[in-house]
């Protein structure tokens, strides 16, 4: 699986990369399937004072995933994305082997 992780209005953080690459890693083997993902961590000016967001993006066969999060930080964020992606590819998965019994 490929893997593209971009900064937005923020400077590139070594730390932060490793956790995404460390949970794709985890995602890439559960889910085989999947071939490339595109990851956006980005901070904004939201008046509700979560100024973190990570966007991910999934290529896998069928339509692309997309999930966005925004916390307070960018570990929070990165956590909200992947656990909303990780239920969206369980239930892709669960559609996906019906059509196979």
């Amino acid at each position: 699986m490929e893997a593209h992780i971009q900064f937005v209005q923020t400077s590139p953080n070594d730390k932060l990369e490793q956790i995404v690459r460390d949970r794709l890693e985890k995602l890439a083997s559960k889910y085989e399937w999947i071939i490339r993902a595109k990851v956006i961590l980005k901070r904004e000016k939201n008046p509700m004072g979560r100024t973190r967001s990570c966007a991910i993006e999934l290529s896998i066969p069928g339509e692309n995933v997309h999930q966005t999060s925004r916390a307070i930080s960018f570990e929070m964020a990165i956590t909200g994305a992947f656990r909303k992606l990780h239920r969206l590819l369980r239930k892709r998965k669960e559609r996906m082997y019906q059509h196979l019994r």
